[in-house]
């Protein structure tokens, strides 16, 4: 099981935006392989090592509902029962 401490930085990175930071509101989240994306003033580039560690983090999840999941793009939100803040 992959927990939360031994993920990396820009992994974090990523999965945190299935909250957004400014509205505080649940989000579905589409990660795609081979792509970039902003968080705030960082790009991150999902590579296969990126795109396979996120892929395997959610499929652990409890709190993660995986939407779409494939070899190509994740969708993902946060379980109806979380509660934010």
């Amino acid at each position: 099981m992959n927990s939360w401490i031994t993920l990396s930085n820009n992994a974090k990175s990523i999965i945190e935006w299935v909250e957004n930071p400014f509205t505080n509101k649940k989000m579905i989240l589409t990660v795609n392989k081979n792509k970039s994306y902003k968080i705030l003033n960082k790009e991150i580039f999902i590579d296969d090592t990126l795109f396979n560690e996120i892929k395997n983090y959610i499929a652990d999840g409890k709190d993660i509902k995986v939407i779409e999941s494939n070899d190509e793009k994740l969708r993902f939100t946060l379980a109806d029962r979380v509660d934010l803040h």
